[in-house]
């Protein structure tokens, strides 16, 4: 039993250590989007004030 449970935390910590750099990578693209965004916006609302919409 005891092999058992060290095999199955063995997979898991297999399983983290690919499914990190994915969720890693995730959010730092989810990150860049959100940033991007709040950039535009910005932009715009900066360039509305100045055309005097």
């Amino acid at each position: 039993m005891g092999r058992n449970i060290r095999k199955f935390n063995a997979t898991m910590a297999l399983r983290w250590l690919i499914f990190l750099p994915f969720i890693f990578a995730v959010c730092v693209v989810l990150g860049v989007l959100q940033g991007i965004g709040s950039i535009l916006k910005r932009m715009c609302s900066i360039m509305l004030q100045d055309m005097g919409v």
